[in-house]
């Protein structure tokens, strides 16, 4: 149940996550409008390579920061601002769609995946967010904590990787109607998100004193 748990929470958060339109996003779906499903589906093959390098990463420098309580209980603190400042930034960005680059071959198309979500260092922040958000309620502690890491990894990439597909069946469905669908306030919708996130932070960190 601990695997299940560990999977389904960062799957859900990967999914929701990246409903953000960033540049992963716009290149699965100028792939698909130019090139088709196929080379889409590379590009967000190679895109979500990252997430298990990124979320490994975070478990480990969360795991650190658990054996430090003083700096643990800092981090709780700091990521209160860092969380008004992402929904400040989201609230005033404007969702507009880009095109990303033109690739034809399927092998060419991961490579472009890969180094664009490579050069998105903010996904070591947001999992190292919701890491220290989630710390009380994950199964990271003890000698078979490997197994609930291991689906947690996984269930970022697998999160990731469904809202590419999705993207990508949406695009070949519905062409026309794609571009007011991007164009929707998703970037509010996430700032407000985080808002909240950012209250109860700080009612947590309140009771906890």
């Amino acid at each position: 149940m601990d695997e299940l748990f560990a999977f389904l929470l960062a799957f859900l958060f990967s999914f929701f996550g990246s409903l953000q339109l960033g540049p992963v996003n716009f290149a699965v779906v100028s792939t698909t409008f130019q090139y088709g499903r196929v080379n889409a589906k590379w590009v967000a093959f190679g895109g979500i390579i990252p997430e298990f390098i990124y979320s490994t990463l975070a478990i480990f420098g969360v795991d650190f920061l658990a054996r430090n309580e003083t700096l643990f209980n800092f981090i709780t603190w700091l990521i209160i601002p860092v969380f008004l400042l992402l929904a400040y930034y989201l609230w005033n960005k404007r969702s507009v769609v880009e095109r990303s680059f033109q690739e034809t071959q399927a092998g060419k198309s991961f490579i472009k995946g890969l180094f664009i979500a490579l050069l998105n260092p903010q996904l070591i922040v947001f999992w190292s967010t919701i890491l220290i958000y989630f710390h009380d309620f994950l199964p990271f502690q003890g000698d078979l904590s490997w197994r609930p890491k291991c689906t947690f990894v996984i269930g970022t990439a697998a999160g990731a990787f469904s809202l590419f597909v999705l993207l990508i069946s949406i695009t070949e469905k519905r062409k026309e109607g794609i571009k007011r669908l991007l164009n929707m306030q998703t970037n509010k919708l996430m700032a407000i998100i985080f808002l909240v996130l950012a209250l109860i932070s700080f009612a947590r960190n309140l009771i906890s004193i």
